[in-house]
């Protein structure tokens, strides 16, 4: 299952266009409908079993049964950044932003939709977002702390057993990705639906560079496995253009 929150809460960004000519917000009917998908990436989609994640390594035994994370400010910049930026804030020319929004992964290997918006035809070479440790200063917050509040104070949640024991993992880390695509995503009026699939390899979080697995009680806080987990998460996520569906990144240049 999958939480949508601020689906309809969208911007409507200014179109390519001569400098000067950025007074003018772009209208429905200059944009193309884009979502965002989120799934597992395709080493962690090989190690699904009955709707968890399970990993083996040198004896020990790593099982998720959920993985989830708030973003936030979650846009997408333009290729051409000095297209706009003659009397309008080159930010609102560049992207498009969506507030505070609860993913909870997808552990069956399936692709599950989270977000749409209507997005201006353009290039667009990145997809930024925001880890975001959730409290309850924003209305979107709120409503997401009112189904789960045991996200109170947290940017991403692992529940699981390790060894057979089970244990809940709480990061609150909270900085800003910037995800760029292999290829640029060009949008034009002819695009009709887009999709972008962001995918995590959850089989990276706790592991370590000889494969050994890693006990995630010691990534909390005060553990000493931290820095490498979250190095480990930071370095797992991607973005591309999947119109299939299918989480499945192919670059033009592989044909």
């Amino acid at each position: 299952m999958f939480n949508r929150h601020n689906i309809n809460r969208l911007l409507i960004l200014c179109a390519a266009a001569p400098v000067g000519a950025c007074d003018a917000i772009a209208g429905p009917e200059e944009a193309s409908n884009v979502s965002l998908s989120v799934a597992l990436a395709q080493n962690s989609a090989a190690a699904v079993a009955a709707r968890d994640v399970v990993q083996e390594a040198e004896g020990d035994e790593l099982v998720l049964t959920r993985v989830a994370l708030v973003l936030r400010d979650i846009e997408l910049k333009r290729r051409f950044r000095d297209q706009c930026l003659d009397g309008i804030s080159g930010d609102a020319c560049e992207r498009f932003s969506l507030g505070p929004t609860l993913f909870e992964l997808p552990l069956d290997g399936s692709v599950q939709q989270v977000l749409e918006a209507q997005i201006v035809p353009d290039t667009y070479e990145e997809l930024e977002f925001e880890i975001h440790t959730l409290s309850g200063d924003r209305q979107e917050a709120q409503a997401i702390l009112a189904a789960h509040p045991e996200l109170n104070g947290v940017s991403i949640r692992v529940e699981g057993t390790f060894n057979g024991e089970p244990f809940t993992f709480n990061e609150n880390l909270s900085e800003e990705q910037e995800i760029e695509f292999s290829d640029p995503l060009v949008i034009d009026e002819d695009s009709g639906s887009t999709n972008l699939t962001l995918t995590l390899d959850v089989t990276g979080w706790f592991k370590r560079g000889n494969g050994a697995l890693i006990d995630p009680a010691t990534a909390g806080p005060d553990g000493a496995n931290r820095s490498l987990v979250r190095d480990n998460i930071r370095r797992s996520i991607r973005a591309f253009e999947d119109e299939d569906r299918d989480g499945r990144d192919r670059p033009d240049s592989q044909g």
